[in-house]
């Protein structure tokens, strides 16, 4: 079975009239058409990033659309979007393209994690998810902490510089369980990303009773499949708590307990 129909084809030749002249690379990608893949991290670029899952690879798809015969270069991610388009080789250079793809296959599997360390605990009892800073003058909210458990507790805790805000209740023990499920689609623990720009919003994401935690750009989180689910969703919750958005925590089905008062 194709992975692309004839007419996703003739759009995608529209777009990329020309064919993929050369597999690239340079110390920390390779490069195949419009497809960038990391050499150190599982992640890919196809206009933004994702991770890397054990089940991404890339397929030669072979086609005739208007008297052109020849191969499309395809990633089947494993993810929502379950394919990107690379590029396309005229079929007299076929084969080379299949050493190109070999080549590329080997690769993501050298970035991916071992069997045994691809996953953190297959249970994963509570979360916690920390953003923001104390003192830094780009975060205007300070740092902020939620913790939630399987059975639905929670504690959220902001501090800026000196006052400190806590709020402990329960929210629907299926959210956190949608949240879990998300990151399991992760490489996480393996992180996603080894540098951060400037001034880049980073997140922490900890596994408990692991303590396998993960560090993310907000932004980045926000391109790559399962964490994209997993930063909305808690920042959601923060962002709920942090300004009472009943909507928000109505969502969550959150109830409050009475908590001393802010020191």
């Amino acid at each position: 079975m194709n992975v692309l129909t004839d007419d996703e084809l003739r759009t995608y030749l529209r777009l990329y009239p020309e064919p993929v002249k050369e597999l690239r690379w340079d110390e920390n990608w390779w490069r195949i058409g419009v497809i960038d893949i990391n050499k150190k991290h599982p992640q890919y670029r196809a206009g933004f990033g994702s991770a890397i899952l054990p089940s991404t690879r890339f397929v030669l798809e072979p086609f005739e659309i208007d008297q052109l015969i020849a191969c499309a270069i395809i990633l089947l991610t494993g993810g929502k979007i379950p394919h990107h388009f690379a590029g396309w080789v005229p079929a007299s250079r076929g084969a080379e393209a299949r050493r190109w793809v070999e080549t590329l296959n080997n690769a993501i599997q050298l970035v991916l994690p071992p069997p045994a360390v691809a996953r953190t605990d297959e249970h994963i009892a509570a979360l916690r998810f920390e953003s923001g800073s104390e003192n830094a003058p780009d975060a205007p909210f300070g740092f902020e902490t939620i913790e939630l458990t399987e059975s639905g507790a929670l504690a959220y805790q902001r501090q800026r510089q000196d006052p400190r805000t806590s709020i402990v209740g329960h929210v629907d023990p299926a959210r956190f369980q949608e949240v879990v499920r998300a990151l399991l689609t992760t490489t996480f623990p393996t992180p996603p990303q080894a540098r951060f720009a400037p001034g880049a919003s980073v997140v922490r994401i900890t596994a408990m009773p692991s303590e396998q935690k993960v560090s993310v750009s907000y932004f980045e989180a926000l391109r790559m499949d399962g964490y994209r689910d997993v930063v909305r969703e808690l920042s959601k919750l923060v962002e709920g708590l942090r300004d009472s958005r009943e909507d928000i925590l109505a969502a969550w089905k959150f109830s409050a307990e009475p908590t001393a008062a802010p020191v």
